[in-house]
């Protein structure tokens, strides 16, 4: 619902993106290698909070909830509220796919009684009926109804959507069917319900410079090409800005979806997501001088840029992307995600920075981490031999799961579709095959006869396929080079770089990498890391990476957000959060801070702010507590305000 321009949000209980947690469940068990901390659905679980308690239950009250694990989530109507228990019933036909879990997050929507704040909403679907909480008088109130795609194209040729504003959908904006030379070029999207632009097989699709805001689903979505030909799609998802989207479908649902053979992401400026920036599944994938920052923010065990679960995924390219200031309260937020046994991504000449981890890479092999740098990482990179027999349930899973992936490609993946057209075509897919050790495969990826060799020869439960990767001439600017930092207990600097699990059959090999120090850089502090020509890193095998090679060509966009620099430090002496902003333009830039916090307290919630044109200026918040591993990170509501944190 939009009132003059302004969206208009659901009531929701707790607001300001706070949740309630599962705090007790009858007959615990345990399941997916957690032990006894699971409820089944039927059964319900309690919780702590006593507003619930005086609600009237109406029939369209929802409850949303990451009930299992922080990656994902769903949407489901309450069935019933026990008041004196304190017990929450879900309705019989929700999906909560992998049960319930002691202390998982979850929320409700659609409360008639918690319509207490300007801009919110409550539908009455019962008597058709609209109440709404006015944050000012307004001349235009656009509610719609929409529930198809604006633009719904099938097996077009040669089409152009160019300098086109489009908002007020339920469903897509546009949506493509096996179309060829679509490009959709300088166009403003905002407020749509559905994936904004739908990919669905097709070749020679262009998504360039496009603006991408204020919606509910995923972004951009290509689903093409073939995997048993390698034939490539040609998808180009390039120099888009995409910000504040997934709003209501929150996982997996992200900024720029792959699913398929040749498409490349390019020169995007991705930031205020909840679950990942960029995901791709399938062969000869480029994503490359991308920024992206303030991703992850609402999930955890997730990715900025994440891949996995497939020997056959080759020809990728995850390369000179600035990933930063990313994560939220939940735990095991990465920068670049291999998961589950996925191989041969080329990960090389990157920034990331503020991550809990840099690059994981979750027992596969074939990897290539080549002059990367990584700053302020909890740890720079996190292996584990998930595909040996330490642990025997993973290795039970690979020849089960993984073995079937190599001996059966089909021309669609069978993971990663967000759509029900996506979902059958894969599934129609399913009985054409070809094998990762025959024809197009092993020529043009030759690596991958060994994996038959392994399949073939090796005892079921005892097929070693082991992690394996080279990891040359990166740097590490680790956050105990920082000075001005809260005082905590620092990890050494080898602790820093490396988290090894699943202690055996590791093949990692690490060469010429090195330490950095702020003062390699042209000014570390405000996150410019271009390497000063006297630092000794030049003549030890590092080629220096250049900021103003990420994210958007400005020059070919019609629509450009700000650009301010920040910084953060905290002062000993006043016992302040002192955050600087460097607006880079000739423009004022008014907007807010806000503060995602662990471990400390401050004494502001949330801080305005007004920088004028080429204008530096500095803020300041008062630290009320630290605790032994304090973390604060500044964001900001304004487009094109980066993070900060200390």
């Amino acid at each position: 619902m939009i009132a003059d321009s302004n969206a208009y949000k659901l009531v929701r209980y707790p607001k300001n993106g706070e949740y309630l947690h599962i705090k007790k469940l009858d007959n615990l068990f345990s399941a997916h290698g957690y032990f006894d901390v699971w409820g089944v659905k039927e059964e319900g679980f309690y919780f702590e909070d006593e507003t619930p308690t005086k609600w009237k239950l109406r029939n369209d009250m929802i409850a949303y909830g990451f009930w299992g694990f922080d990656w994902d989530s769903s949407y489901t109507k309450v069935k019933e509220i026990d008041k004196e228990k304190k017990k929450l019933y879900l309705d019989e036909n929700s999906k909560v796919t992998y049960g319930l879990r002691l202390g998982q997050r979850f929320c409700f929507y659609n409360i008639l009684e918690e319509l207490t704040e300007p801009g919110e909403f409550y539908i009455d679907k019962e008597k058709g009926k609209l109440y709404i909480y006015p944050e000012k008088d307004f001349t235009e109130l656009t509610v719609t109804s929409v529930n198809k795609p604006l633009f719904d194209l099938y097996d077009c040729e040669n089409i152009t959507f160019k300098n086109i504003n489009i908002s007020e959908t339920c469903h897509s904006a546009i949506a493509l069917d096996s179309c060829e030379n679509v490009n959709i070029d300088n166009c403003l999207f905002e407020n749509i319900g559905g994936i904004i632009v739908d990919v669905f097989k097709g070749h020679n699709i262009k998504v360039n410079n496009n603006t991408m805001r204020h919606s509910a689903s995923a972004g951009i979505s290509f689903f093409g090409g073939n995997r048993m030909t390698l034939e490539p799609m040609n998808g180009e998802a390039n120099n888009n800005h995409i910000y504040n989207i997934a709003k209501w479908r929150v996982c997996y649902y992200t900024p720029i979806h792959f699913c398929g053979v040749g498409m490349q992401a390019l020169h995007n400026l991705i930031h205020d997501v909840p679950h990942c920036g960029i995901m791709f599944w399938g062969n000869d994938m480029i994503v490359e001088n991308n920024e992206i920052y303030n991703a992850v923010s609402q999930t955890g065990d997730a990715g900025c840029i994440y891949t996995g679960r497939d020997y056959t995924f080759r020809g990728n390219r995850v390369c000179k992307n600035y990933i930063h200031h990313i994560g939220g309260d939940c735990d095991f937020v990465i920068g670049i995600y291999n998961d589950d046994c996925v191989c041969g991504t080329v990960m090389n000449d990157n920034i990331i920075e503020s991550a809990m981890y840099g690059i994981q890479m979750g027992g596969g092999r074939d990897f290539m981490v080549k002059n990367n740098l990584f700053v302020k990482n909890r740890r720079a990179f996190f292996f584990d031999s998930r595909s040996t027999s330490d642990p025997a349930n993973w290795n039970i899973w690979m020849v089960d799961f993984m073995k079937t992936r190599y001996y059966r490609v089909h021309e669609f993946c069978e993971q990663g579709t967000i759509t029900k057209k996506n979902r059958e075509a894969a599934l129609a897919s399913a009985c054409d095959y070809v094998s990762a050790f025959e024809g197009k495969y092993i020529e043009k990826y030759p690596e991958l006869k060994e994996y038959d060799e392994l399949f073939r020869t090796l005892q079921y439960g005892k097929v070693a396929i082991c992690a394996q990767g080279r990891i040359e001439n990166n740097l590490f600017l680790n956050k105990s080079k920082y000075k001005n930092i809260f005082p905590e207990n620092h990890m050494s600097d080898s602790d820093s770089i490396m988290d090894l699990c699943y202690g055996l059959h590791r093949d990692m090999r690490m060469i010429n990498n090195d330490i950095a120090i702020p003062e390699d850089f042209v000014d570390a502090l405000w996150d410019n890391f271009d390497m000063k020509r006297e630092c000794v890193h030049y003549g030890r095998g590092f080629m220096p990476l250049t900021m103003n090679t990420f994210g958007l060509i400005e020059s070919k966009r019609r629509l450009n957000p700000h650009n301010v620099e920040s910084c953060a430090y905290y002062d000993k002496e006043t016992n302040k959060v002192k955050i600087g902003l460097r607006n880079k333009k000739d423009e004022i830039v008014s907007g807010k801070l806000f503060f995602a916090l662990i471990d400390c307290e401050i004494e502001e919630k949330e801080v305005e702010f007004t920088v004028g044109s080429f204008e530096e200026k500095w803020y300041e918040v008062t630290v009320k507590s630290i605790g032994k591993h304090p973390h604060l990170l500044a964001y900001s509501d304004a487009p094109g305000v980066r993070c900060a944190d200390v």
